[in-house]
Parts: structure tokens; C-alpha cells; sequence
């Protein structure tokens, strides 16, 4: 058995239903659209503390889908401001720790980022630990609050799994909610696939991270 995450720092998660075994995918697990953008309380787990999967150490060139939580939920990502600081920070973040931003998509309670590592040295829970600390550190300062719920929940996708179709559903999330007629209408969705025709998908698909 793993080693047992502390709860003051953030570690890769799967959710409740994954197998014990890595490389693994777990099943997509669709938000339920409110009108207020925010998702219904069924649609993640609760958070628990959770051993990291002893074969499979998050470094690498891999492709991950992650979901990161608001603290308790809270839709502070309504403040397009906000959302667009914390873009900003994720492309910042991601050229300084070894990974591409194929797509992403700051809902107003969570965030979804389909990430690629671009060698063996690319390693997502650090990633992670500096995209939270770099936002939080500033929302805290501006707001006194806490930004982030501790901890992710994560996705290794697997070699057969299409990263387009991957893209296409975090970027389909505020159409589903209601915040935007079109995935291009929403200000807070980006990535090299946001906009990409299926040729120029293919060739970033090429290029891309092994699956798992």
C-alpha cells in the first residue's frame, strides 16, 4: 500500500472508483450543468485522503485530463478577471515545468486541464503544487481566501483515448451550463487545441505526449 497523502499539500488523486493498477483511465465523469454555471454536489466525489499508486510516480510524457476544485465549491471564477490571472499563470506555469496546455476551461466552481508532458522530466504533482501556489498566493493577498480545494483529481489517458474528443468535452462544459452559446464564446477556455481545425489537431496530436 502507498504511502498515505498529509492533507496540507496537493497529490495526484484518482477518484473513488479507480482501479489500483497504472496507467488506468477513470470514467469520464461529466458535470451536471447549473444555469449558474456552477456544478450540481453530486458531480465529484468529496475529497478523501487517498494513497498515490505505488507504480505509477506522475512523471513524464503522459497526457492527464485534471480537475482541479474551488475551495467548498465556491464560483469564484464568475470574475472573468480572476479567470484570466490564472490563465495566464497556467501557460506561465506549464513552460516553466515541462508541459503543453492542450486545452483548458476554468468553470465557476472548477477547472479542467488536458495536459501533455513534453519529456521524462515532466512531472504533473508539481506542476500542480506551483499552478495553486502562484494563483493562490495572489488571491489570498487580494481576498484573504483560500482559491483551491487541497488536492486533484486526475485522468493518465490511455493510448486508444482521442485527446481531441478529450478537448472537445472540457471545452463543450460552459455550453453545457449555460454560460455560452459556443465553446469559442467563452473567455475563460484555451489551449493549442481551442480553435484547431482537424488537421492542425492531428499534427499537435503527432507530436504529442504518450498515453498510458
Amino acid at each position: 500500500m502507498g504511502k498515505q497523502h498529509r492533507r496540507d499539500r496537493p497529490s495526484g488523486l484518482s477518484g473513488p472508483d479507480a482501479p489500483a493498477t497504472a496507467p488506468r483511465a477513470l470514467a469520464k465523469r461529466a458535470a451536471s450543468g447549473r444555469k449558474d454555471g456552477a456544478s450540481a454536489p453530486s458531480a465529484y466525489p468529496r475529497r478523501e485522503a487517498r494513497p498515490r499508486i505505488p507504480s505509477f510516480d506522475y512523471v513524464g510524457p503522459y497526457a492527464y485530463h485534471v480537475v482541479l476544485l474551488t475551495q467548498n465549491r465556491a464560483p469564484h471564477f464568475r470574475d472573468t478577471a480572476l479567470g484570466l490571472q490564472c490563465t495566464a499563470h497556467l501557460r506561465d506555469v506549464a513552460d516553466r515545468t515541462g508541459f503543453r496546455v492542450a486545452a483548458f476551461c476554468f468553470m465557476p466552481d472548477h477547472a479542467h486541464l488536458l495536459l501533455l508532458g513534453r519529456d521524462e522530466s515532466a512531472n504533473l504533482v508539481r506542476f500542480i503544487q506551483r499552478f495553486k501556489q502562484k494563483t493562490a498566493f495572489h488571491f489570498k493577498q487580494d481576498r484573504g481566501r483560500r482559491l483551491w480545494q487541497q488536492s486533484f483529481y486526475d485522468r493518465v489517458l490511455r493510448v486508444e483515448e482521442d485527446l481531441v474528443q478529450v478537448a472537445e468535452y472540457v471545452f463543450g462544459n460552459p455550453v453545457k451550463a449555460g454560460l455560452a452559446r459556443g465553446p469559442g464564446e467563452y473567455r475563460l477556455s484555451g489551449g493549442e487545441y481551442f480553435g484547431a481545425d482537424e488537421a492542425k489537431a492531428s499534427s499537435l496530436r503527432s507530436a504529442g505526449a504518450r498515453h498510458g
